[in-house]
């Protein structure tokens, strides 16, 4: 483990020693909770003929709450990834949320602070891992597999003000949610400034409005960014990158979810263009998911879902690139802390380039899970 890491975890330590030595001298105690999923996988990729098995630690979150009083209260949210380890150089450990939330009723709620914003339904609950039945989410959500899919392209991960809360409407309930936070265009490098902050004055801003109906839940969901992500592209083209500075990013996205007895229903549709302002070049990315799943007993689900990616390239030439992932899997109850989960998918990622070129990988991936709520 580097410096740098060892000296966050003591002040963490640090900081809930002295916490809960205030909980035993009469304070309200701070409350701390979490959850971990961990996994075993077998995966084949059937072109090369080239199998893999593997267990991991797929993700842990540790929350520490305080209700500060019946309006007020805050929130921290650490997140690890993928077995993380700073000294080996695995997965990831990030600071998801640090918020303080005003609560006037179910009508209005202000979050101030680091937080995941409204996006569709899954967004809010992605790392909420015992809550989901699947090992691996649709892949707009599958944080672990952020070092080779850009989730962050299709949701977005962090706000820092929002107002939303529920409305009655007669026999409905309205649901409403607004947000701003910044731009993608965050310094990672401190040797030239601080790191973390946003290097240009551009803002996130997007919201959800959506409708409750008994068991039937919708919405339409929507963001707005200006980003430096396509900087470079532009070089290839015409030998500058002036025009791809700050290009509007549009995010707009769709979900329906309701249980029906026996029966269970989820879909999502995630729309991204870019705004770019230059000749032969274009760029949009799409994202669908749809579970349909069936409770045997009331804490045993099986269900079958569909999960597809498909970005567009043009570079002058078109390149496409597309995600199919059929999958079937089994979530178990035991009890309130611990569900079993099972999932068998068939990816097959195809690539589409300039004249005959045509790239295929196609992969059978099997895994058993446990997700543990302590």
């Amino acid at each position: 483990m580097n410096r740098r890491s060892t000296t966050t975890l003591c002040i963490l330590f640090l900081f809930l020693g002295i916490r809960l030595s205030f909980a035993q001298e009469g304070e309200q105690p701070l409350k701390i909770f979490g959850y971990f999923q961990g996994n075993f996988t077998y995966q084949l990729d059937q072109v090369s003929d080239v199998a893999s098995t593997s267990f991991s630690a797929q993700q842990l979150n540790l929350f520490l709450q305080k209700d500060i009083n019946t309006n007020w209260a805050a929130l921290v949210d650490f997140e690890v990834l993928n077995s993380f380890s700073s000294y080996r150089r695995w997965g990831a450990f990030n600071l998801e949320e640090a918020w303080v939330r005003y609560r006037n009723g179910r009508g209005f709620n202000l979050k101030l602070g680091l937080q995941i914003p409204t996006f569709n339904n899954l967004n809010e609950i992605k790392n909420k891992t015992p809550i989901l039945p699947y090992v691996i989410r649709p892949l707009a959500y599958e944080t672990s597999f952020n070092e080779f899919i850009a989730v962050e392209e299709y949701v977005p991960s962090r706000a820092y003000v929002q107002a939303y809360g529920i409305v009655p409407a007669k026999a409905l309930k309205l649901e409403y949610a607004a947000y701003v936070g910044n731009s993608p265009n965050i310094r990672s490098q401190p040797a030239i400034g601080q790191s973390g902050v946003d290097t240009t004055t551009a803002f996130l801003v997007g919201g959800r409005v959506g409708i409750l109906a008994g068991d039937l839940k919708a919405g339409v969901s929507a963001t707005h960014e200006r980003v430096n992500a396509l900087r470079g592209i532009d070089v290839l083209l015409i030998g500058s990158n002036e025009k791809l500075e700050e290009v509007p990013r549009i995010r707009v996205g769709l979900d329906a979810s309701f249980i029906a007895g026996h029966m269970y229903f989820a879909t999502e549709f995630i729309y991204v263009v870019y705004k770019e302002n230059v000749e032969n070049l274009d760029v949009n990315k799409g994202f669908f998911y749809g579970t349909g799943g069936y409770f045997l007993k009331e804490n045993l689900l099986a269900y079958l879902s569909y999960f597809y990616v498909r970005e567009n390239y043009t570079l002058g030439d078109e390149i496409d690139l597309d995600i199919v992932a059929p999958t079937v899997g089994v979530a178990y109850n035991l009890n309130d802390r611990i569900t079993f989960k099972g999932q068998y998918a068939f990816g097959m990622i195809t690539q589409n380039g300039p004249g005959d070129l045509r790239l295929k990988q196609e992969l059978h991936y099997l895994t058993t899970a446990v997700s543990v709520v302590f």
